[in-house]
């Protein structure tokens, strides 16, 4: 019998192998080949019948997600993200960047709440409205790392690729936050009042940030000796994993001391061999991370399958053009909103908005959910890994083309 790592090594070489053969072949983007590739994979696994992968599925759904992922791997996965951002442009962009990542998250996270609650009432599930927040905070937040590489091979302006990347950054903190929040309020945990939960966010928001410039500062400190790149990246890898531990016991946030901490130590990294090789293993580190999410949540789709419903997939179809919809009405305000202090170039809004893929956090996020009630959650797991594969694959590949698109309507 084979066991759930020789599975696992297995499929992981087999999604990087053709992964690379897509992306030389197809022109398709490194990160999205990947993620493509450890879908089919999963899901042709599927049609084999063999009771080992059953089993290994069954393994997999009863792993504890919320450890795994929200207390090692997302720290890691956010700080790979933030360290290819510039500071110094994100300070240029404050003002749309914090107008999308916070105001527009927050009323995607509702809206789409409201929507999903409707949804489900007209198809006769019955999704409870904490649940239909849950959705909204899963799958609100948006992931750079695929349209970095697009942007970067279409030598995209800094403006455009700091509001896209500076604004995934903090709404996946912004996210987490909310997450987090209704999370404790389905289990019981707490029941709070919309004043506590304000003061809440704005603690637990301000306590990251500042914990996040504490540990840059003694990691600048560290960095003013002579040190190697191994030790550099060392000191990194300690840092996010031990702070992301201490933000946990003292009840920050720790995503958002994530993304401060990457932010500021773009700046630390001057010496351009120094950038060049710890840039790389970052990118390294946030795809082949991504690459495990997708084959995992791939298994655990695996596992459910047997229980599922063609109404739950119904269900997650009829919720992509509702969170595209949402998508689009609240990125729209937010720019409208900064309009009115400074001038925005046109059809930004839907640039952000089709270029704003979820992918490795939204799958976390859906695997970390309680599961009080194994019904409501495998129906809110679908439903993610729909909106997922619709983004990663459709979105996705023909971001490039609008991408190209809005790159010559600016130049013309």
């Amino acid at each position: 019998m084979l066991y759930l790592h020789e599975i696992l090594s297995v499929l992981c070489a087999l999604s990087v192998g053709l992964g690379i053969l897509f992306e030389k072949k197809l022109k398709i983007q490194p990160t999205i080949a990947l993620l493509i590739t450890s879908t089919i994979i999963t899901q042709a696994s599927y049609f084999v019948n063999n009771d080992t992968l059953k089993v290994i599925s069954s393994e997999i759904f009863n792993l504890p997600f919320d450890e795994i992922f929200l207390s090692y791997m997302l720290g890691l996965l956010l700080f790979a993200g933030a360290v290819h951002v510039k500071l110094d442009n994100i300070k240029k962009l404050f003002l749309e960047i914090s107008v999308l990542a916070f105001i527009s998250t927050i009323m995607s996270i509702g809206i789409v709440g409201v929507l999903i609650h409707l949804l489900a009432q007209y198809l006769g599930i019955s999704l409870p409205w904490i649940d239909c927040l849950i959705f909204g905070a899963i799958i609100s937040p948006t992931d750079p790392i695929a349209i970095f590489g697009l942007l970067k091979e279409l030598k995209a302006p800094d403006q455009l690729t700091t509001i896209i990347a500076g604004e995934s950054l903090f709404n996946d903190g912004v996210g987490i936050v909310i997450f987090n929040a209704l999370c404790a309020m389905k289990i019981g945990l707490s029941s709070p009042t919309l004043l506590s939960i304000s003061s809440d966010f704005i603690i637990v928001g301000a306590g990251g940030i500042c914990f996040g410039l504490m540990a840059y500062w003694l990691l600048k400190k560290i960095f003013q000796n002579p040190l190697t790149f191994a030790q550099k990246i060392m000191l990194m890898i300690s840092f996010i994993i031990c702070g992301y531990e201490i933000t946990e016991i003292i009840h920050i946030s720790g995503a958002l001391f994530v993304v401060t901490l990457g932010l500021a130590t773009n700046n630390l990294i001057i010496n351009s061999t120094d950038k060049r090789i710890i840039f790389a293993f970052w990118e390294v580190i946030d795809e082949f991370l991504n690459l495990i999410l997708f084959l995992l949540m791939g298994f655990v789709a695996i596992k459910i399958s047997n229980d599922l419903h063609d109404l739950e997939i119904y269900f997650g179809l009829c919720s992509i053009p509702l969170v595209i919809l949402t998508r689009l009405i609240c990125v729209k305000g937010a720019l409208y909103t900064t309009s009115f202090f400074k001038k925005q170039p046109k059809n930004l809004d839907i640039i952000i908005c089709w270029t704003g893929l979820r992918g490795a956090l939204a799958i976390a996020l859906a695997l970390s959910a309680p599961r009080t009630d194994l019904n409501l959650y495998h129906t809110l797991l679908v439903a993610t890994y729909i909106n997922v594969l619709f983004s990663v694959i459709i979105q996705g590949l023909t971001s490039k083309s609008l991408l190209k698109w809005y790159l010559n309507e600016k130049t013309s």
